[in-house]
């Protein structure tokens, strides 16, 4: 029988790093700077008995190098006494913890304490591929957001063309699978004061409708990475002709669509459509979803679709 301990690295940084982090901090708050033990424990969101004990916890520590501790504690309170967000106090503690686990402190205190993980990569490997991951889902946002500023830019002309649900730009991960590996503006995008603005910021598993729509075209062209949607009329139509752009079609219909109705039609379509048009039906507001390489390629060309159905007469 093999036996499994589920004790990751984690658990470890919270019973021995952790502590000894803010002990230190604490030592220098209160010895350098005067403060008292309760204006301390506030701000490190603490106990104030907690406070009292630093000298005794780091005088505890045998896992970590002394000098490491007290320059990354330094560092870490001069953020604190400067005001930092609790975002950016995070993002260091984070980032010397991921260092200390990739064969630091923290991987040799985990060997230890497990003598099976002597021969563990875990950290390594893991953090190396979030990394990655991390640079892909940070690209997306951004996207995102140069996609929204051009819309926003070209809102005079977009606003005649924005849906009464109101619209949203989609854009997902190289290898999605779900609506949580896209990214949108939760909330979606709408008109305020004739100007295209986002209710939020845009987040992954920020739309379900739309995200779900771009995975079934993606089941049928990998190329297509994003997605947004105006409203569809005669002038848009004329516009996709004008613009020679290839669209695919959702006839009206009398009962609510499922997404086996979007999946069919693209299957049948086959790769290389540059728009979706659902024509509306029971309850569905005709629309034409158009299709990128990325955000900001859909956005250009949503653009361009509306400003040339604005000139149709």
């Amino acid at each position: 029988m093999i036996v499994v301990a589920l004790r990751p690295p984690c658990e470890l940084v919270v019973r021995y790093f952790l502590p000894q982090i803010r002990a230190r901090i604490a030592k220098i708050l209160s010895e350098e700077r005067g403060w008292k033990p309760a204006e301390v424990a506030r701000v490190l969101k603490v106990t104030t008995s907690s406070i009292i004990k630093y000298r005794r916890i780091i005088s505890e520590n045998k896992w970590f190098d002394e000098e490491a501790l007290n320059n990354f504690a330094r560092r870490i309170t001069s953020l604190i006494v400067t005001n930092s967000s609790h975002q950016d106090l995070i993002g260091e503690l984070c980032k010397y913890c991921f260092s200390l686990r990739i064969l630091g402190d923290i991987c040799r205190l985990h060997r230890t304490q497990f003598p099976d993980l002597v021969n563990c990569s875990v950290c390594s490997v893991t953090l190396s591929e979030r990394e990655e991951e991390a640079g892909e889902r940070f690209e997306v946002i951004r996207q995102l957001h140069e996609a929204l500023s051009l819309i926003a830019t070209s809102s005079e002309t977009l606003v005649h063309f924005v849906p009464e649900v109101r619209t949203n730009i989609v854009m997902a991960l190289e290898d999605a699978e779900s609506v949580t590996d896209v990214a949108a503006f939760p909330g979606r995008l709408t008109v305020v004061k004739n100007r295209i603005v986002a209710v939020s910021s845009p987040e992954f598993g920020g739309s379900k409708h739309m995200a779900r729509i771009l995975l079934e075209a993606r089941r049928v062209d990998k190329s297509v990475r994003a997605l947004t949607c105006i409203k569809y009329d005669r002038r848009v139509e004329e516009a996709l002709r004008r613009l020679s752009l290839r669209a695919v079609y959702l006839e009206p219909s009398s009962r609510p669509r499922t997404m086996e109705d979007f999946s069919k039609v693209l299957m049948e379509s086959g790769p290389g459509f540059d728009v979706l048009v659902d024509k509306g039906g029971y309850g569905v507001e005709p629309v034409a979803y158009i299709f990128g390489k990325n955000a900001v390629d859909a956005a250009r060309k949503t653009i361009r679709v509306s400003a040339t159905a604005l000139r149709v007469e």
